[in-house]
Protein backbone atom coordinates (compact mmCIF):
# COMPACT_ATOMS: atom_id res chain seq x y z
CA UNK A 1 0.00 0.00 0.00
CA UNK A 2 2.59 2.59 1.11
CA UNK A 3 6.03 2.55 -0.45
CA UNK A 4 8.97 1.77 1.80
CA UNK A 5 11.47 4.50 2.61
CA UNK A 6 14.98 4.36 1.23
CA UNK A 7 16.96 5.36 4.35
CA UNK A 8 18.61 2.68 6.48
CA UNK A 9 16.82 3.50 9.75
CA UNK A 10 13.35 3.14 8.24
CA UNK A 11 14.50 0.00 6.44
CA UNK A 12 15.54 -1.55 9.77
CA UNK A 13 12.26 -0.53 11.42
CA UNK A 14 10.15 -2.01 8.59
CA UNK A 15 12.18 -5.21 8.66
CA UNK A 16 11.85 -5.60 12.45
CA UNK A 17 8.11 -4.94 12.33
CA UNK A 18 7.77 -7.69 9.76
CA UNK A 19 9.84 -10.06 11.91
CA UNK A 20 7.67 -9.41 14.97
CA UNK A 21 4.34 -9.42 13.15
CA UNK A 22 4.38 -10.78 9.63
CA UNK A 23 3.05 -8.16 7.22
CA UNK A 24 1.25 -9.15 4.04
CA UNK A 25 2.27 -5.84 2.47
CA UNK A 26 5.95 -6.41 3.22
CA UNK A 27 5.72 -9.96 1.84
CA UNK A 28 4.14 -8.71 -1.38
CA UNK A 29 6.87 -6.08 -1.81
CA UNK A 30 9.68 -8.55 -1.08
CA UNK A 31 8.38 -11.34 -3.33
CA UNK A 32 7.50 -8.84 -6.05
CA UNK A 33 11.03 -7.43 -6.07
CA UNK A 34 12.58 -10.90 -6.19
CA UNK A 35 10.41 -11.84 -9.14
CA UNK A 36 11.20 -8.58 -10.88
CA UNK A 37 14.94 -9.14 -10.48
CA UNK A 38 14.53 -12.65 -11.92
CA UNK A 39 12.53 -11.16 -14.79
CA UNK A 40 15.25 -8.59 -15.47
CA UNK A 41 17.81 -11.40 -15.80
CA UNK A 42 15.59 -13.14 -18.34
CA UNK A 43 15.04 -9.90 -20.25
CA UNK A 44 18.77 -9.18 -20.48
CA UNK A 45 19.32 -12.67 -21.90
CA UNK A 46 16.40 -12.15 -24.29
CA UNK A 47 17.86 -8.86 -25.55
CA UNK A 48 21.25 -10.48 -26.10
CA UNK A 49 19.77 -13.41 -28.04
CA UNK A 50 17.73 -11.10 -30.28
CA UNK A 51 20.76 -8.89 -30.95
CA UNK A 52 22.93 -11.87 -31.91
CA UNK A 53 20.42 -13.60 -34.18
CA UNK A 54 18.72 -12.76 -37.44
CA UNK A 55 15.43 -12.00 -35.70
CA UNK A 56 12.52 -10.26 -37.45
CA UNK A 57 12.58 -6.48 -37.49
CA UNK A 58 9.61 -6.23 -35.13
CA UNK A 59 11.31 -8.37 -32.47
CA UNK A 60 14.54 -6.40 -32.78
CA UNK A 61 12.66 -3.15 -32.24
CA UNK A 62 10.86 -4.71 -29.28
CA UNK A 63 14.16 -5.85 -27.74
CA UNK A 64 15.69 -2.40 -28.27
CA UNK A 65 12.87 -0.79 -26.29
CA UNK A 66 13.42 -3.22 -23.42
CA UNK A 67 17.18 -2.71 -23.47
CA UNK A 68 16.74 1.06 -23.43
CA UNK A 69 14.80 0.85 -20.17
CA UNK A 70 17.10 -1.71 -18.58
CA UNK A 71 20.10 0.48 -19.44
CA UNK A 72 18.80 3.53 -17.59
CA UNK A 73 21.52 4.53 -15.06
CA UNK A 74 18.98 4.73 -12.23
CA UNK A 75 17.78 1.20 -12.95
CA UNK A 76 20.90 -0.57 -14.18
CA UNK A 77 22.68 -0.70 -10.81
CA UNK A 78 19.55 -1.78 -8.97
CA UNK A 79 18.72 -4.76 -11.18
CA UNK A 80 22.32 -5.96 -10.85
CA UNK A 81 21.39 -7.22 -7.37
CA UNK A 82 20.97 -10.99 -7.25
CA UNK A 83 17.48 -12.13 -6.17
CA UNK A 84 19.14 -14.62 -3.80
CA UNK A 85 21.14 -11.86 -2.11
CA UNK A 86 18.27 -9.44 -1.64
CA UNK A 87 18.53 -7.90 1.85
CA UNK A 88 16.16 -5.70 3.84
CA UNK A 89 17.97 -2.49 2.92
CA UNK A 90 17.76 -3.49 -0.76
CA UNK A 91 14.02 -4.05 -0.38
CA UNK A 92 13.40 -0.58 1.04
CA UNK A 93 15.66 1.16 -1.47
CA UNK A 94 14.30 -0.65 -4.52
CA UNK A 95 10.66 -0.30 -3.49
CA UNK A 96 11.08 3.41 -2.92
CA UNK A 97 12.90 3.96 -6.20
CA UNK A 98 10.58 1.82 -8.30
CA UNK A 99 7.35 3.30 -7.01
CA UNK A 100 8.44 6.92 -6.57
CA UNK A 101 10.94 7.61 -9.33
CA UNK A 102 10.75 4.81 -11.94
CA UNK A 103 7.04 4.06 -12.03
CA UNK A 104 6.56 5.28 -15.60
CA UNK A 105 9.57 3.37 -16.96
CA UNK A 106 8.66 0.13 -15.18
CA UNK A 107 5.05 0.37 -16.31
CA UNK A 108 6.27 0.60 -19.89
CA UNK A 109 8.67 -2.29 -19.29
CA UNK A 110 5.83 -4.47 -18.02
CA UNK A 111 3.76 -3.54 -21.06
CA UNK A 112 6.59 -4.76 -23.27
CA UNK A 113 6.78 -7.97 -21.24
CA UNK A 114 3.04 -8.55 -21.71
CA UNK A 115 3.52 -8.00 -25.42
CA UNK A 116 6.38 -10.50 -25.46
CA UNK A 117 4.18 -13.00 -23.64
CA UNK A 118 1.59 -12.68 -26.40
CA UNK A 119 4.25 -13.26 -29.07
CA UNK A 120 5.58 -16.32 -27.26
CA UNK A 121 2.10 -17.77 -26.73
CA UNK A 122 1.22 -17.27 -30.38
CA UNK A 123 4.48 -18.87 -31.52
CA UNK A 124 3.91 -21.85 -29.21
CA UNK A 125 0.31 -22.26 -30.38
CA UNK A 126 1.30 -22.06 -34.04
CA UNK A 127 3.89 -24.79 -33.54
CA UNK A 128 1.76 -27.07 -31.36
CA UNK A 129 -1.46 -26.74 -33.38
CA UNK A 130 0.16 -26.52 -36.84
CA UNK A 131 -1.42 -23.14 -37.54
CA UNK A 132 -0.20 -20.55 -40.01
CA UNK A 133 0.17 -16.80 -40.13
CA UNK A 134 -1.76 -15.27 -43.03
CA UNK A 135 -0.15 -13.31 -45.81
CA UNK A 136 -1.85 -9.96 -46.43
CA UNK A 137 -2.19 -8.75 -50.00
CA UNK A 138 -1.80 -5.04 -50.67
CA UNK A 139 -4.22 -4.94 -53.56
CA UNK A 140 -7.63 -3.48 -54.32
CA UNK A 141 -8.82 -6.58 -56.14
CA UNK A 142 -10.38 -9.46 -54.21
CA UNK A 143 -8.11 -12.40 -53.57
CA UNK A 144 -8.53 -15.07 -50.92
CA UNK A 145 -6.60 -18.32 -50.99
CA UNK A 146 -6.84 -20.72 -48.04
CA UNK A 147 -5.21 -24.13 -48.15
CA UNK A 148 -6.38 -26.95 -45.87
CA UNK A 149 -8.91 -24.90 -43.92
CA UNK A 150 -10.52 -26.67 -40.96
CA UNK A 151 -12.74 -26.01 -37.96
CA UNK A 152 -10.76 -26.13 -34.67
CA UNK A 153 -13.77 -27.36 -32.69
CA UNK A 154 -14.13 -30.57 -34.70
CA UNK A 155 -11.84 -33.45 -33.78
CA UNK A 156 -10.18 -34.90 -36.88
CA UNK A 157 -11.81 -32.24 -39.06
CA UNK A 158 -11.70 -32.69 -42.83
CA UNK A 159 -9.83 -29.86 -44.56
CA UNK A 160 -10.98 -27.86 -47.58
CA UNK A 161 -9.41 -25.31 -49.89
CA UNK A 162 -10.96 -21.91 -50.55
CA UNK A 163 -10.25 -19.77 -53.62
CA UNK A 164 -12.15 -16.50 -54.08
CA UNK A 165 -11.50 -13.74 -56.60
CA UNK A 166 -13.60 -10.99 -58.15
CA UNK A 167 -14.87 -13.31 -60.88
CA UNK A 168 -16.36 -15.67 -58.25
CA UNK A 169 -16.93 -13.38 -55.28
CA UNK A 170 -20.27 -15.04 -54.47
CA UNK A 171 -20.46 -18.68 -53.37
CA UNK A 172 -23.82 -20.44 -53.51
CA UNK A 173 -23.44 -23.40 -51.16
CA UNK A 174 -25.79 -26.37 -51.09
CA UNK A 175 -25.73 -29.74 -49.39
CA UNK A 176 -27.88 -32.15 -47.46
CA UNK A 177 -28.54 -32.00 -43.74
CA UNK A 178 -25.42 -32.77 -41.68
CA UNK A 179 -23.21 -32.46 -44.77
CA UNK A 180 -21.08 -29.78 -43.10
CA UNK A 181 -22.30 -26.52 -44.66
CA UNK A 182 -22.56 -24.57 -41.42
CA UNK A 183 -19.25 -25.93 -40.11
CA UNK A 184 -17.53 -24.88 -43.33
CA UNK A 185 -19.02 -21.38 -43.12
CA UNK A 186 -18.01 -21.07 -39.47
CA UNK A 187 -14.47 -22.24 -40.23
CA UNK A 188 -14.16 -19.73 -43.07
CA UNK A 189 -15.59 -16.88 -41.02
CA UNK A 190 -13.31 -17.69 -38.09
CA UNK A 191 -10.31 -17.79 -40.41
CA UNK A 192 -11.12 -14.38 -41.91
CA UNK A 193 -11.78 -12.85 -38.49
CA UNK A 194 -8.57 -14.16 -36.90
CA UNK A 195 -6.54 -13.03 -39.90
CA UNK A 196 -7.87 -9.50 -39.52
CA UNK A 197 -6.81 -9.20 -35.88
CA UNK A 198 -3.32 -10.44 -36.67
CA UNK A 199 -3.72 -13.94 -35.25
CA UNK A 200 -2.72 -17.29 -36.76
CA UNK A 201 -5.42 -19.22 -38.58
CA UNK A 202 -6.53 -22.83 -38.71
CA UNK A 203 -5.14 -23.69 -42.13
CA UNK A 204 -1.94 -24.76 -43.84
CA UNK A 205 -1.59 -21.42 -45.62
CA UNK A 206 -3.62 -18.29 -46.27
CA UNK A 207 -3.40 -15.24 -48.49
CA UNK A 208 -6.08 -12.58 -48.23
CA UNK A 209 -7.19 -9.14 -49.23
CA UNK A 210 -7.95 -6.80 -46.33
CA UNK A 211 -11.67 -6.30 -45.65
CA UNK A 212 -13.35 -3.31 -44.01
CA UNK A 213 -16.00 -5.34 -42.24
CA UNK A 214 -17.61 -8.71 -41.69
CA UNK A 215 -21.26 -9.69 -41.24
CA UNK A 216 -22.56 -13.19 -40.49
CA UNK A 217 -25.96 -14.77 -39.98
CA UNK A 218 -25.28 -18.18 -38.47
CA UNK A 219 -27.72 -19.65 -35.94
CA UNK A 220 -29.49 -16.31 -35.81
CA UNK A 221 -32.09 -16.36 -32.96
CA UNK A 222 -35.34 -14.49 -32.59
CA UNK A 223 -35.45 -11.48 -30.27
CA UNK A 224 -38.14 -11.72 -27.61
CA UNK A 225 -37.10 -8.47 -25.93
CA UNK A 226 -37.67 -6.46 -29.11
CA UNK A 227 -40.61 -8.59 -30.25
CA UNK A 228 -38.80 -9.72 -33.41
CA UNK A 229 -39.51 -13.09 -34.98
CA UNK A 230 -36.72 -15.23 -36.39
CA UNK A 231 -37.62 -14.16 -39.93
CA UNK A 232 -37.79 -10.46 -39.10
CA UNK A 233 -34.45 -10.71 -37.32
CA UNK A 234 -33.03 -12.18 -40.54
CA UNK A 235 -34.50 -9.34 -42.58
CA UNK A 236 -33.00 -6.77 -40.21
CA UNK A 237 -29.57 -8.40 -40.54
CA UNK A 238 -29.83 -8.36 -44.33
CA UNK A 239 -30.76 -4.68 -44.16
CA UNK A 240 -27.76 -4.03 -41.91
CA UNK A 241 -25.59 -5.74 -44.53
CA UNK A 242 -27.08 -3.62 -47.30
CA UNK A 243 -26.40 -0.42 -45.38
CA UNK A 244 -22.79 -1.37 -44.77
CA UNK A 245 -22.34 -2.25 -48.44
CA UNK A 246 -23.86 1.09 -49.43
CA UNK A 247 -21.33 2.93 -47.27
CA UNK A 248 -18.54 1.40 -49.34
CA UNK A 249 -15.52 -0.76 -48.69
CA UNK A 250 -14.94 -4.48 -48.86
CA UNK A 251 -17.23 -6.57 -46.66
CA UNK A 252 -17.06 -10.32 -46.01
CA UNK A 253 -20.64 -11.60 -45.74
CA UNK A 254 -21.87 -15.03 -44.60
CA UNK A 255 -25.55 -16.01 -44.81
CA UNK A 256 -26.28 -19.50 -43.49
CA UNK A 257 -29.64 -20.70 -44.86
CA UNK A 258 -30.96 -17.30 -45.85
CA UNK A 259 -34.60 -16.61 -44.87
CA UNK A 260 -35.20 -20.02 -43.32
CA UNK A 261 -37.60 -18.44 -40.82
CA UNK A 262 -40.48 -18.14 -43.29
CA UNK A 263 -42.48 -20.35 -45.65
CA UNK A 264 -40.81 -22.00 -48.64
CA UNK A 265 -42.43 -19.72 -51.26
CA UNK A 266 -41.43 -16.48 -49.53
CA UNK A 267 -38.00 -17.88 -48.72
CA UNK A 268 -37.46 -18.72 -52.40
CA UNK A 269 -38.67 -15.35 -53.68
CA UNK A 270 -36.86 -13.29 -51.03
CA UNK A 271 -33.62 -15.24 -51.44
CA UNK A 272 -33.70 -14.92 -55.22
CA UNK A 273 -34.36 -11.18 -55.01
CA UNK A 274 -31.59 -10.46 -52.49
CA UNK A 275 -28.99 -12.79 -54.01
CA UNK A 276 -29.51 -11.36 -57.49
CA UNK A 277 -29.01 -7.84 -56.13
CA UNK A 278 -25.95 -8.79 -54.08
CA UNK A 279 -24.43 -10.44 -57.14
CA UNK A 280 -24.14 -7.00 -58.72
CA UNK A 281 -21.57 -6.00 -56.07
CA UNK A 282 -18.09 -7.18 -57.04
CA UNK A 283 -15.99 -5.55 -54.31
CA UNK A 284 -17.23 -7.75 -51.44
CA UNK A 285 -17.43 -11.48 -50.77
CA UNK A 286 -20.66 -13.41 -50.17
CA UNK A 287 -20.94 -16.98 -48.88
CA UNK A 288 -24.58 -18.07 -48.97
CA UNK A 289 -25.84 -21.51 -48.02
CA UNK A 290 -29.34 -22.84 -48.59
CA UNK A 291 -31.48 -25.96 -48.80
CA UNK A 292 -33.49 -24.39 -51.62
CA UNK A 293 -31.46 -25.88 -54.46
CA UNK A 294 -34.08 -24.75 -56.97
CA UNK A 295 -32.59 -21.27 -56.66
CA UNK A 296 -29.48 -22.42 -58.49
CA UNK A 297 -31.15 -22.56 -61.89
CA UNK A 298 -32.38 -18.99 -61.49
CA UNK A 299 -28.93 -17.74 -60.47
CA UNK A 300 -26.88 -19.21 -63.30
CA UNK A 301 -27.09 -16.00 -65.30
CA UNK A 302 -24.84 -14.34 -62.70
CA UNK A 303 -21.33 -15.05 -63.95
CA UNK A 304 -19.69 -14.26 -60.60
CA UNK A 305 -21.64 -16.92 -58.66
CA UNK A 306 -19.64 -20.05 -57.86
CA UNK A 307 -21.82 -23.08 -57.17
CA UNK A 308 -20.39 -25.33 -54.47
CA UNK A 309 -21.76 -28.22 -52.44
CA UNK A 310 -20.75 -30.43 -49.54
CA UNK A 311 -20.43 -33.97 -50.81
CA UNK A 312 -22.74 -36.75 -49.58
CA UNK A 313 -23.59 -40.12 -51.08
CA UNK A 314 -25.44 -43.30 -50.13
CA UNK A 315 -23.68 -46.59 -49.51
CA UNK A 316 -25.64 -49.70 -48.48
CA UNK A 317 -28.69 -47.48 -47.92
CA UNK A 318 -26.79 -45.31 -45.46
CA UNK A 319 -25.56 -41.76 -46.07
CA UNK A 320 -21.81 -41.15 -46.18
CA UNK A 321 -20.57 -37.64 -45.40
CA UNK A 322 -17.20 -36.74 -46.90
CA UNK A 323 -17.32 -33.10 -45.70
CA UNK A 324 -15.48 -32.13 -48.89
CA UNK A 325 -16.31 -28.97 -50.80
CA UNK A 326 -16.96 -29.72 -54.47
CA UNK A 327 -18.02 -27.74 -57.53
CA UNK A 328 -21.66 -28.00 -58.49
CA UNK A 329 -25.08 -28.29 -56.87
CA UNK A 330 -26.14 -30.93 -54.36
CA UNK A 331 -28.67 -33.51 -55.54
CA UNK A 332 -28.95 -35.51 -52.33
CA UNK A 333 -32.04 -35.26 -50.10
CA UNK A 334 -31.69 -36.53 -46.54
CA UNK A 335 -34.51 -34.77 -44.74
CA UNK A 336 -37.04 -37.61 -45.05
CA UNK A 337 -34.36 -40.24 -44.51
CA UNK A 338 -33.45 -38.70 -41.14
CA UNK A 339 -37.10 -38.47 -40.05
CA UNK A 340 -37.81 -42.10 -41.01
CA UNK A 341 -34.53 -43.36 -39.59
CA UNK A 342 -35.35 -41.87 -36.18
CA UNK A 343 -38.51 -43.99 -36.02
CA UNK A 344 -40.72 -41.00 -35.26
CA UNK A 345 -43.69 -42.34 -37.24
CA UNK A 346 -43.65 -45.63 -35.32
CA UNK A 347 -43.52 -43.77 -32.00
CA UNK A 348 -46.53 -41.64 -32.97
CA UNK A 349 -48.43 -44.72 -34.12
CA UNK A 350 -47.70 -46.43 -30.80
CA UNK A 351 -48.95 -43.35 -28.98
CA UNK A 352 -52.17 -43.45 -31.01
CA UNK A 353 -52.64 -47.16 -30.27
CA UNK A 354 -52.08 -46.58 -26.56
CA UNK A 355 -54.71 -43.86 -26.60
CA UNK A 356 -57.23 -46.20 -28.20
CA UNK A 357 -56.65 -48.90 -25.61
Amino acid sequence: KRHLKANLIDAIIDCLRNKITASADYYVVESGLKNFLKLSIFLKDYVQVIEETDAPKGLKEHAEKINKILSLPALKAMIAISPKKLRFWHISRLDSAFRKHLRKELTELLRLVYELDVYETLAYTIEQKSLCLPEYLDTESLNISIEALYHPGIKGAVTNNVEIQEQNNMTFLTGSNMAGKSSFLKATGLCIFLAHIGFPVFAKSMRTTIFNGMITTINLPDNLNDGLSHYYTEVKRVKETALQLRDGGKVFVIFDELFRGTNVKDAFDASLLIINELAQIKSSVFLISTHIVELAEELKSNRNVAFKYMDTFFENNHPVFTYKLLDGISKERLGMYIVINEGIVEIIQQAAENECT
